[in-house]
């Protein structure tokens, strides 16, 4: 009877995420329109950085809003930039060639879009108690990443940095539990995953998008207790999981 429960909790479960992929795509690759890109500018990046709560996975509903609160600013990180330069490594290694932030976050069109988006709202939402969120300083966070940029604004910035394409990408840091001990405890590994997206600037089309590749969590345990993480850990790993995220990726 027990089986049978199950089977059919997976069934049922397997049905929803069909129909919910039916109606919100949840990744797409137009392999012409994405061969024909030999330029990009990484217009939209940042990182969710986790962080342990530091009062275990029963945590007070004040305390998660007030924890939620302190991390909705987003913070200027050396992961951030690293992931980004990383990011674009390996259209590097494509033969692609990558505008750097520099030169995108100079652009004056650019600017003036990052001020309207920089001081709205929504920019800043996106976060919770478990994560906060780093950026690389002039760039534009991927919030809403379907709405960030019209089509004028996509075709207008790839005239202007002379690409074929933008990307908008986030590394998003989870931990993932498993090796269960008994009595609510279990090993807890970092994971990071990574949302996605391409527009062609000739007419300001998306033509590659995945919004959340499942990345590989880390060999090494960050802890044991939900909210307790061990801090040094998770800044040891950061960097590689998050290399190890993108290249696969891209070996897909």
């Amino acid at each position: 009877m027990k089986y049978l429960i199950l089977v059919s909790m997976l069934l049922l479960t397997s049905c929803i995420q069909k129909a919910i992929e039916s109606v919100i795509p949840q990744k797409d690759y137009k392999a012409v329109q994405v061969e024909k890109v030999k330029s990009i500018a990484i217009v939209a990046f940042d990182v969710m950085q986790f962080q342990p709560t530091g009062v275990g996975s029963k945590i007070s509903g004040h305390f998660a809003t007030a924890q939620m609160a302190s991390n909705m600013d987003p913070v200027e990180n050396e992961l951030a930039a690293d992931a980004y330069g990383y990011l674009a490594d390996q259209f590097k290694a494509k033969k692609v060639r990558v505008i750097s932030y520099s030169q995108i976050a100079s652009n004056a069109n650019y600017k003036t879009i990052f001020e309207v988006r920089r001081h709205d709202q929504k920019e800043k939402m996106g976060a919770n108690h478990f994560q906060k969120p780093f950026v690389v300083k002039g760039i534009l966070r991927p919030t809403n990443a379907d709405y960030l940029l019209t089509a004028d604004q996509i075709k207008t910035l790839g005239k202007e940095l002379g690409v074929d394409a933008v990307v908008l990408a986030r590394v998003s840091y989870t931990s993932q539990q498993r090796d269960f001990l008994g009595l609510g405890i279990a090993n807890i590994y970092l994971r990071s995953d990574l949302v996605f997206s391409m527009f062609e600037t000739a007419k300001g089309q998306k033509i590659w998008f995945d919004r959340g590749f499942l990345g590989t969590a880390s060999d090494e345990s960050i802890g044991k207790v939900s909210g307790m993480e061990n801090p040094e850990t998770i800044q040891k790993l950061n960097r590689s999981i998050a290399q190890k995220t993108i290249e696969n990726f891209f070996k897909r």
